[in-house]
């Protein structure tokens, strides 16, 4: 479930950054919006389909934050960390 919901999407960015096109070379949309008493919020929006691994080609429909989106991965690594710890303890507090 986990591999479908973040790890495939993950490795289509890491595909996508390190092989073909850094998003942080005019790839990626900076969008930014004033707020209640003149704060601003900015978003990082990165590609709906980093799988294209094309600059040229990339959608922004979905507006996926970048920030959200590190912060959702990052989220869903410590549950995994959680639960095989969990794990690795109760079977070493079993029997033999």
């Amino acid at each position: 479930m986990s591999w479908s919901r973040y790890g495939k999407k993950l490795t289509d960015y890491r595909d996508c950054i390190q092989h073909y096109v850094p998003l942080d070379f005019g790839s990626s949309l900076v969008h930014m919006k004033r707020l209640q008493g003149g704060v601003w919020s900015t978003s990082l929006w990165i590609p709906d389909n980093p799988e294209a691994k094309s600059k040229g080609e990339y959608k922004f429909e979905e507006r996926i934050d970048s920030l959200t989106y590190g912060w959702n991965v990052t989220s869903e690594m410590l549950d995994i960390v959680s639960a095989i710890k969990k794990e690795v303890q109760n079977r070493g507090s079993g029997p033999e």
